[in-house]
């Protein structure tokens, strides 16, 4: 085996691990969400019910309605989960260390891409089901998600004129405290309009994976996986919980300075900081969604594209345009 495989190998392992470790925490958190306080109490009793959900859609047997397509119904969440890990693989998880290269520094750019790429799988599963209502139940998810990323891609456009660089690495070491003592430079700093209008637009998006209680709309129920049973159901399930999780490690990145301690933000710091903060920030969008009024995906679009798209437009652009009317006077 060459030498530079063995360690790329370890990090896809040690990549792996920290998604499989994510999964439970995640889903019981999302799961403790939805419930009330007396359900609440069951669940601890069971703290173990996400893993327990997941092998039991493992062993269960996973029928496929004659009327879908077959091949492209089992593929459609594993094309979501690779786009996701292969977006989580290109973010600096410690000091230089990608799955892809060390010290690899991305374009902040083309992971927002990749991001918007794995809400692919929403109308992909829907088509494949052969449902017309699952396809118009993802593209209309689709459009919701896309639009989500328009608002973060404003705010990260934000974070990159403030610092000045628009790469993974970079923007991270342009969070750094000045000084000793100082507080960092973390982009929800520079650019806080960004990131609670970000936070707010993947919260919104996100409702689709909340449990309906009896009195919100119905509208929000994921039917595009309508006809998924077994692995295929549990792929999308993973897919969900993991998009969460790696929408919240690219904020951490731009808004938080990444790997770099909270303790000594000068020290090179370490991936059990970066997973500390992704945690952190995963709860705060579950936490907003969970108190956010039930929508619909059309009431969704309309608070995104009538209020947060316009305001983070607004902060992104209006100090630079003021700025360069003064510089130009």
């Amino acid at each position: 085996m060459p030498a530079d495989v063995a360690p790329a190998l370890l990090r896809a392992l040690g990549l792996f691990a920290l998604l499989a470790a994510v999964y439970p925490l995640l889903a019981l958190l999302e799961r403790w969400t939805q419930l009330s306080r007396t359900e609440r109490r069951r669940l601890l009793a069971r703290p173990w019910l996400p893993i327990a959900v997941a092998l039991k859609l493992i062993t269960k047997r996973g029928d496929v309605p004659g009327h879908t397509d077959a091949g492209l119904h089992r593929v459609a969440p594993v094309i979501g989960l690779l786009l996701l890990v292969t977006t989580l693989s290109v973010l600096p998880i410690g000091p230089a260390n990608t799955l892809f290269a060390p010290g690899a520094d991305v374009s902040l750019g083309l992971v927002l891409g990749l991001l918007m790429c794995s809400a692919l799988v929403m109308p992909v599963a829907g088509f494949a089901s052969g449902n017309p209502l699952a396809l118009n139940d993802g593209l209309r998810l689709l459009v919701v998600r896309i639009s989500a990323f328009i608002v973060v891609g404003f705010a990260v456009l934000g974070v990159a004129w403030g610092t000045g660089v628009d790469t993974t690495l970079a923007v991270i070491d342009a969070q750094l405290a000045a000084t000793p003592g100082a507080l960092p430079a973390w982009g929800m700093i520079l650019h806080p309009v960004g990131f609670v209008c970000a936070v707010f637009a993947l919260a919104l998006s996100s409702q689709r994976g909340a449990r309906p209680r009896p009195d919100q709309n119905r509208d929000l129920i994921d039917s595009y996986t309508v006809a998924s049973s077994g692995l295929t159901l549990l792929g999308h399930v993973l897919f969900d919980v993991w998009d969460r999780f790696v929408s919240a490690a690219f904020l951490c990145v731009v808004f938080f300075g990444g790997y770099r301690s909270l303790l000594d933000p000068l020290a090179p710091g370490h991936a059990g900081w970066f997973t500390a903060k992704t945690l952190v920030v995963a709860t705060v969008l579950l936490v907003v969604r969970r108190f956010l009024p039930p929508l619909r995906h059309d009431q969704v679009l309309r608070v995104v594209w009538g209020v947060l798209i316009p305001l983070v437009a607004l902060t992104v652009f209006l100090p630079r345009s003021v700025l360069s009317l003064i510089v130009g006077g």
